[in-house]
C-alpha cells in the first residue's frame, strides 16, 4: 500500500476513482475502503487504520456515517 501527496485538488482526483472502493473521508484524505482494518474515535474526528500499514488517515465527524455505510456495503457485496 502507498500514500500519495499532491498539490492537485483532491475533489478532482476523487472524480476518477471508483466510489464503491474509495471514499473521501476528510478534506485532505481519500481512503481505499478495501484496505481498512479498523476505525477509532479521537476527539472531534475519527482515525482509520489500514491492513499491513502503519499510517492512518482521518475521517471527519460529518463523514463517519457515510464511510461506515460504504464499508458495510462493500463487505456485503
Amino acid at each position: 500500500m502507498r500514500t500519495y501527496e499532491t498539490y492537485e485538488n483532491i475533489s478532482d482526483i476523487y472524480m476518477y476513482l471508483d466510489p464503491n472502493v474509495f471514499s473521501q473521508t476528510h478534506r485532505s484524505y481519500i481512503v481505499n475502503l478495501e484496505k481498512v482494518s479498523h476505525i477509532t474515535p479521537r476527539n472531534e474526528t475519527y482515525l482509520v487504520y489500514f491492513l499491513n500499514f502503519d499510517e492512518y488517515a482521518h475521517i471527519s465527524k460529518l463523514k463517519i456515517q457515510e464511510v461506515q455505510k460504504q464499508l458495510h456495503d462493500l463487505m456485503v457485496n
